[in-house]
């Protein structure tokens, strides 16, 4: 995107944010989805095909939709994250976890090297920097941390709470948990 884009897209979304109005909310939403869509079928192009999924471009066009939508629910104007990069993020987040997820049926690696049935590698593809922060985590945080990334994934039903296996207190559990979500996101979003 150039730079002028990314000001106006900006601009539209902190007042998407600050409108009260259904009708002006949605007229500033389809707005802002016109100047983005052309980036959004590019990344997702991008990202699909990697994993050899291509599609026609009515679907390219309603999964855009559903990634813009996405994106733009979890955008946090306040946070200095950069539009583009927010927005790419969380599209190769939304299409790992709906579309790429559910064409095949694969078995995943966790993050502690062990396979299992799940969608971590998959969800993260820069997978690299969680498995060194999890490492750098003493062993008995190892199933908290765990626990946070399944807790960011939709499908949770094949999540399992692994409060049993940490040796802490639950107060000590949740509140670590909370924290790795927020470095989770974090990891995420740079």
């Amino acid at each position: 995107m150039q730079k002028e884009q990314i000001e106006e897209c900006t601009e539209r979304i902190k007042q998407y944010f600050g409108c009260v109005e259904e009708k002006e909310k949605d007229d500033i939403r389809n707005k802002l989805f016109e100047t983005m869509q052309p980036y959004m079928i590019k990344w997702i192009k991008s990202i699909l095909s990697k994993r050899g999924d291509f599609r026609d471009e009515k679907d390219l066009l309603s999964i855009s939709w559903e990634c813009f939508e996405f994106c733009l629910k979890h955008f946090k104007p306040e946070l200095p994250i950069p539009l583009p990069n927010h927005f790419f993020a969380y599209t190769r987040f939304y299409l790992n976890m709906h579309y790429l997820g559910k064409r095949k049926q694969i078995v995943y690696v966790d993050l502690s090297d062990k396979i299992t049935s799940g969608a971590i590698d998959l969800a993260y593809e820069h997978i690299d920097e969680l498995r060194e922060f999890r490492k750098s985590l003493p062993e008995e945080y190892y199933s908290i941390f765990d626990d946070a990334v399944w807790s960011l994934v939709d499908c949770r039903k094949d999540r399992l709470r692994r409060l049993e296996e940490a040796p802490v207190t639950y107060y000590r559990y949740t509140e670590s948990k909370k924290i790795f979500k927020i470095v989770i996101d974090y990891l995420l979003r740079r």
